[in-house]
């Protein structure tokens, strides 16, 4: 069973109810820039972060106002590849800018050139790194 939860972001719900996103999302700040197309054949262009990517897309805090979905274009800044986006979900205004939620126009895993976690990763698990010990000088002559 699935349901559509603000705009086309599809969630799965498993035999106990609960939901899961289609891929693991990503707490990153990656520079991107946001590209809209003008009327008179050219463009505006903000320079942004996201906050959270997938496969699908991401979140990031815009100050340029979008509407639910109109199509847009986001610049990987350290790439250069480009892909075509929709905004799904717009969130919070606070301090001039506005979390956007947008999605790839197809799964695109690549384009933030991160290694996305494994399904069943769980960060609680994860463990903190240790502090590795120094080895101790040789006082042999």
């Amino acid at each position: 069973m699935s349901e559509t939860i603000k705009g086309s972001v599809t969630r799965l719900a498993d035999e106990y109810g609960s939901t899961r996103r289609r891929t693991q999302r990503v707490k990153i700040a990656i520079p991107i820039a946001v590209r809209l197309p003008k009327a008179n054949a050219s463009f505006y262009e903000e320079a942004a972060e996201t906050v959270v990517v997938n496969a699908h897309g991401c979140l990031a805090r815009l100050a340029v106002p979008l509407a639910q979905g109109q199509q847009i274009r986001i610049i990987n800044s350290k790439s250069s590849e480009e892909q075509d986006c929709a905004v799904v979900w717009i969130g919070k205004f606070n301090e001039g800018k506005t979390e956007v939620g947008l999605e790839f126009s197809e799964p695109a895993p690549r384009f933030w050139r991160i290694t996305f976690p494994p399904e069943d990763w769980n960060p609680a698990d994860r463990k903190l790194p240790t502090a590795t010990q120094m080895p101790q000088p040789s006082t042999s002559k």
